[in-house]
């Protein structure tokens, strides 16, 4: 058998039954490509390795956050000739709660691997 010993498993539609599928809101759910490109756009994003520092400094108004003008300088004089598609992609993927700012939480929070969520 195909399925290697497990014959004996009930299938979870039987052939002539007509089974409603159960509707899902994908409101607020990450699916696989998702979470995927997330992890690779944080994984090149540390290989920056932007520092705290270089928020601080990045920070003209003090705000302690920094909008997307701000940030993209940062990005950019951090490494020269990056596209701002990529420096989008980081701005995005590190303003968690999409206010249009990364503040330095979620700032810090990118910048230490396994630091507590």
């Amino acid at each position: 058998s195909l399925l290697l010993g497990m014959d004996n498993i009930e299938p979870l539609t039987r052939i002539g039954e007509k089974v409603e599928a159960k509707k899902v809101s994908r409101d607020g759910l990450m699916f696989l490509p998702d979470v995927v490109v997330r992890q690779c756009v944080l994984a090149r994003w540390r290989d920056l390795q932007v520092l705290m520092d270089d928020f601080l400094k990045a920070d003209e108004d003090q705000s302690g956050n920094l909008d997307k003008e701000e940030f993209a300088k940062m990005v950019a004089k951090h490494e020269p000739g990056i596209p701002a598609a990529m420096i989008d992609m980081f701005f995005e993927t590190l303003d968690k709660d999409n206010d249009g700012r990364v503040s330095a939480q979620e700032f810090r929070e990118e910048m230490t691997p396994g630091a507590v969520r």
